[in-house]
């Protein structure tokens, strides 16, 4: 059965426990005078009271390392919400950009007058028969134990370690969605510059045969 220390006898420990966790053989001398305990049962206290201590540093410490991981998971979800906005607006473009040069390859197609096969750069070709009904057009763009807050700190790091891997997937498959839209927006504007080339030498023929035409007349 465990011996309860009088009040007296407790204060006077806790005040020699502050000015020194480790008990010398004078101060041990001290105790006994001062408190009638044995050395044995002062030994026994300081033991105690140290293991205390430790404890509730720990589990000062394991508190704050949780809640800088609850912190950082947070704001790694955060941040994977946006790359995902991110990512579904990449996406979005790059379909709109991929309406845009179909109908260009189309465009170009009944301008210059010409088959392009599927091997070609521009695409799947048209039969004349086809370009007929091709309609041209562009498309617009806590007071925890220790071990809970234990418990709590591995599923904690799990989740850190989770959503480290979910960003990075994120930001790779974002990097590749761009790289897509760029090299889109490049052939989309050579496109366009062949449309405008081919427009043109169709508009410079045709005044060739006017004048031809008006010389010969």
């Amino acid at each position: 059965m465990a011996i309860r220390f009088e009040k007296y006898q407790i204060e006077s420990l806790k005040m020699a426990f502050e000015e020194s966790e480790y008990l010398t053989k004078e101060k041990k001398i001290e105790l006994v005078r001062v408190t009638g305990l044995d050395m044995e049962q002062i030994a026994s206290w300081y033991n105690w009271r140290r293991a205390r201590k430790r404890a509730k540093e720990s589990r000062g410490e394991l508190e704050r390392i949780n809640k800088d991981l609850k912190q950082s998971v947070r704001e790694r979800h955060e941040h994977e919400a946006k790359l995902q906005k991110e990512l579904r607006d990449s996406k979005k473009r790059e379909a709109e950009l991929q309406d845009e040069n179909q109908c260009l390859k189309r465009q170009l197609t009944i301008v210059e007058g010409v088959f392009v096969s599927d091997e070609s750069p521009l695409g799947r070709g048209y039969s004349m028969m086809e370009l007929r009904w091709i309609k041209v057009g562009h498309t617009s763009a806590s007071n925890e134990s220790i071990a809970e807050l234990d418990v709590d700190h591995s599923r904690l790091q799990k989740a850190h370690k989770l959503s480290r891997t979910s960003e990075a997937e994120l930001q790779k498959e974002l990097q590749e969605s761009k790289k897509r839209e760029i090299r889109l927006q490049d052939e989309n504007q050579r496109l366009k510059e062949r449309i405008t080339i081919a427009e043109g030498n169709k508009q410079l023929g045709s005044l060739m045969r006017l004048f031809d035409g008006y010389w010969e007349s």
